[in-house]
Formats: C-alpha cells, structure tokens, sequence
C-alpha cells in the first residue's frame, strides 16, 4: 500500500510539473507568437544588414521601385508589429539599410524605400515637385502603395507607422508630414540631421505637419550642409527653413497659434550658439499635449551625422534610452514616436 501510494503520488507530482510548463509555454507563445503568415526572408549579402531583403514593385505611376523590408520572427499577441519607414540620404551608391536598425527587427516591421536618381546620378527623394537638384520620381505615390502593400499582406500594424530619415530622406519626411493624403497615415515623423522644413526659392510656404501625430526632430549645430539657422544650403537648390520653425509650425499645426514651444527662438538661439563646439552639450525644445508631442533637439560639436558625441549626454536624461548611442539615435527617438503612439490608441 505504501509503495502504490508512493507511486500515484510521484506520477501526480509528475503530471502536475508537466501541466505547468506546458502552461507556461501557452503563456510565452500568446504573447510572443511566430508571425507564421508573414514570408521568410531568403539570405542577404554580407554588405548590409542581415535582416532585410530586397525587394521590387511597379507604382500605381509606372515606376518600377526598390525597397529593402525586414519582417520581424516574432509578433506580440495580437500578432501585429509597428511599421518603421526609413528614407535614406543623398548617394551615389545604390542605397542599402544600416545595421543600426539589426535592434529593431526583431519585433518591427522595417521598410527602407530605395529613391531614383536626379540629374546628378545620385539616388535621391523628390523633396519639392519642379526644383532640378531633386529626384523627379513620384515618391508619394511609391510611399502609399508600400502602404497599401503592408496593410493587404497582413501582419504589420498599420496604425502603428512611424518615419524617419537622414539628410535628403530626412527632408522627405518633412514632405511627408506635409502631404494630407498620407500623414495621416502616420503617427510620428523623425527627421535626422535633414532638410527639415524647406521651402523652394521664392515660396513662403512651410513643410509641417499636417494630422494629430508626434514630431522628434535633430540636427548638428556645426552642420554647414543643414544648417541649423535655415536659409541657403551649400549642397541645395533652395532655401531651408529653420529648425526652430520646423517645430513651431508643427506646434501651430497641431494646437493653434496661442501654443508655443518650451523655449522662445531667441532663447533656443541663444542655446545653440552658447553649446555649438561642444561636444558633450546639447539645446532641446519640446511642446506636448497628452499622446502628443513636438521635441527638437540640436547637438553640440556635430556636423552632417545622425550620430554625434554629445548624444551621450542626452541620452544620460533619457529613461529607459539604449546604453548604446551609436544606435540611439534611430532607435530610441523610434521607441519614444511608438510608445507615444500607443497613448494616442488607447
């Protein structure tokens, strides 16, 4: 009697340790669950990074385009991701992603638009229709097929999509956040070290947003191809807004002209100027209302890079920011945008 006790008692405490990690597993696999319906990526060329594939399609305005995509191995519950568009900068090259994505692909949907070539054979964007230093290719309607490619094949949260660029790409999110058609589509724009806000020769009229979404912008402050004060740039053809206005058109865009930024553009000035050499200092103006939220920030001693020194520091006040900066800059600013837009769905 004692020996079958003993035994019914060691099968049940056997089954019971079995129950739980079969529960445990259930419990993993709901929450972080194979994206099964998505396709898998075939091999790439050491040359960029590992997780993207390149891939065709003709546009709805005759283009036969190129983009770089990177689907992600594992979802959350709702077997959703977050999309992130990247715009590549001015290149002779034919344009391939940055490894600095490799920590996002995991669990995003990544997408690396490749643009046509201007008059100079540089793969650029069509920043403004018309203005000759630009690509001439229609790159709205390249931008909202991808879209509409993302959403019919299923698995990429689509109200969850996010841009970011460098340089000209940079400059493009701008055009972006200016074209109603698409930036509501959207729910964050990042423009890196780029041509944020401008503006063709003659014209008044100031790229800034144009739906309910969140804007986190950065530039060098010794960055003489963009230069931070706006006005004529050494490798355009027409003149750039500011920074600072970039931002304050977006702030009046969003809340009206009685709303402003956390510093005045003589005190942001002011600022830049006072850490422009320094590479350990930085000036940031934010303005924010609930999920949304408007943030510039310059870096000290930087010139045309998304990547400086002082990215250090400012990462130092940032919760939850990457001990990483080389990645700090696409990475946490993309995070910051997601995790806003989350507020704003809920």
């Amino acid at each position: 009697m004692d020996h079958a006790l003993a035994w019914t008692l060691g099968v049940g405490v056997a089954l019971a340790v079995v129950a739980i990690v079969v529960a445990l597993c259930c419990v993993l696999l709901r929450r972080r669950r194979p994206c099964a319906q998505w396709p898998v990526v075939p091999p790439k060329t050491s040359l960029v990074s590992s997780t993207f594939a390149l891939k065709t399609m003709t546009t709805t305005a005759g283009e036969v385009r190129q983009y770089w995509l990177s689907m992600p191995t594992t979802c959350s519950s709702t077997g959703l991701a977050p999309v992130v568009f990247y715009f590549h900068g001015t290149t002779k090259n034919p344009p391939s992603p940055s490894t600095m994505f490799d920590s996002l692909a995991d669990s995003h949907v990544l997408v690396a638009p490749v643009g046509l070539t201007n008059a100079d054979g540089a793969y650029s964007w069509n920043v403004k229709d018309g203005v000759d230093c630009n690509s001439q290719a229609d790159d709205i309607a390249f931008v909202a097929n991808l879209l509409d490619s993302l959403a019919s094949a299923g698995g990429a949260d689509m109200r969850r999509v996010v841009a970011t660029g460098f340089s000209v790409g940079s400059a493009f999110v701008a055009r972006l956040s200016a074209t109603p058609t698409l930036s509501a589509k959207f729910l964050g724009f990042a423009p890196l070290s780029g041509r944020v806000g401008s503006t063709a020769s003659g014209s008044t009229a100031l790229e800034s947003l144009t739906s309910n979404a969140s804007v986190f912008a950065t530039v060098g402050a010794l960055d003489k191809l963009i230069p931070w004060k706006g006005g004529p740039s050494s490798m355009d053809c027409y003149d750039l807004a500011s920074h600072y206005e970039y931002l304050a058109a977006c702030v009046e865009n969003l809340a009206g002209p009685s709303m402003a930024l956390s510093l005045t553009e003589a005190a942001h000035e002011a600022c830049v100027e006072g850490i422009a050499t320094s590479k350990t200092d930085y000036c940031e103006t934010q303005w924010a209302d609930g999920a949304r939220k408007v943030r510039g920030v310059v870096f000290g001693g930087t010139a045309h890079t998304p990547v400086s020194d002082s990215v250090s520091t400012w990462l130092a006040a940032q919760p939850g920011a990457p001990a990483n900066r080389q990645v700090a800059a696409v990475q946490y600013l993309l995070e910051w945008l997601l995790r806003r837009s989350a507020r704003q769905l809920s």
